[in-house]
């Protein structure tokens, strides 16, 4: 009976103990922290965030690692539009980075080939064999342009920056999780947002002297840390947006809308 006892005894601390572990440890599987995008000005347009005028449509989708930057500017008119990238912006928190650098650019390129050289046989007949080998180096030259011509219904893509490279540092904002904690999230405005940034494009429509200006303006309006089993879903149905399949059905990501990236930690 006493031993009996004994092991009720061990098993209610043992119970107690991994219940204890569990609530202190942090998940063991990765997180990632996300950022939401406010895009007040623009429009969102099958899984894209347009901005447009008259002439140009610039089409935006953060969703990726760090949030970079790549976005594709549509010619929505009738008329030739030239883009001087020079007069074209990137302005993050404030720093501006022009489009444009006035660099050459260099590619060089080496190898190296066996070169067979002709002798006689002692048949008289011709015969060939390794002589010797030779070695070439070719280079070649770009300057980049200062400006390009979007033709009517044609569109460029233009990729730039990463927003965040690394996890960010914010007070108040748990890094990780106990088991059952709800993450939290802290909310900003365009005043005290810790990442604003905006898109400025000149240009001119062909054969015309007026400088038309898009400027598409974001800040960063959320931050909040999460483990990866909420970052992903799982779904039985088909989906483009699969990366992983087991037992449960598709693993796919949670957070798609292309105002959202995220950095995995």
């Amino acid at each position: 009976m006493k031993i009996i006892k004994k092991l009720n005894t061990i098993a209610l601390l043992s119970i107690m103990l991994a219940f204890l572990f569990s609530s202190c440890t942090p998940y063991s599987d990765n997180s990632y922290q996300m950022f939401a995008i406010d895009y007040t000005g623009g429009t969102l347009n099958e899984n894209k965030i347009e901005y447009k005028d008259d002439n140009l449509i610039i089409k935006y989708n953060f969703n990726s690692p760090g949030g970079y930057i790549e976005y594709s500017i549509y010619n929505n008119s009738k008329e030739d539009i030239v883009v001087d990238l020079d007069r074209c912006y990137f302005i993050l928190n404030d720093e501006i980075n022009s489009y444009y650098n006035s660099i050459s650019i260099t590619n060089s390129s080496s190898y190296t080939a066996a070169v067979t050289s002709e002798v006689e046989s002692i048949f008289n007949n011709r015969a060939y064999g390794l002589g010797k080998s030779s070695s070439n180096t070719y280079s070649t030259t770009r300057i980049e342009k200062q400006y390009f011509i979007l033709l009517p219904n044609t569109f460029k893509t233009v990729k730039t920056y990463n927003l965040v490279s690394d996890y960010f540092e914010i007070k108040n904002l748990n890094k990780y999780f106990r088991l059952n904690q709800i993450p939290a999230n802290i909310n900003y405005n365009i005043t005290n947002s810790p990442i604003r940034f905006s898109n400025v494009i000149n240009y001119k429509v062909k054969d015309k002297d007026r400088e038309y200006k898009l400027e598409s303006k974001f800040f960063v309006e959320e931050i909040f840390n999460i483990p990866s089993s909420k970052f992903y879903v799982w779904n039985n149905n088909n989906s483009n947006l699969l990366s992983n399949r087991n037992q449960l059905g598709t693993k796919i990501l949670k957070y798609t809308q292309p105002h959202y990236f995220y950095i995995n930690y």
